[in-house]
């Protein structure tokens, strides 16, 4: 995985913005287990998590109220960035 440089002098709102994406990426994860128990998305490649995504903007962006698309669409881009970082 990639080493991240020091964020002492970064934009405080970016680690708002970081707080959040994790926050939520965490919450999506563990909703996540109680209805697919076990790591399958770990098998998945890349693209097939950024599909996946793409799906989830897409039905956020409509207006799709069933699910939480917009948590599940950042939660499949960290997959696939995870995919990418350890290929």
């Amino acid at each position: 995985m990639k080493q991240r440089g020091k964020c002492n002098n970064t934009n405080p709102l970016f680690h708002k913005l970081a707080q959040i994406a994790y926050d939520k990426v965490i919450e999506t994860m563990l909703a996540g287990e109680k209805d697919h128990p076990g790591n399958e998305w770990i098998n998945k490649s890349a693209e097939y998590h950024k599909l996946h995504a793409y799906q989830h903007a897409e039905s956020a962006y409509i207006g799709n109220n069933k699910e939480d698309d917009t948590g599940h669409c950042l939660t499949r881009c960290a997959m696939a960035i995870l995919k990418e970082t350890n290929s």
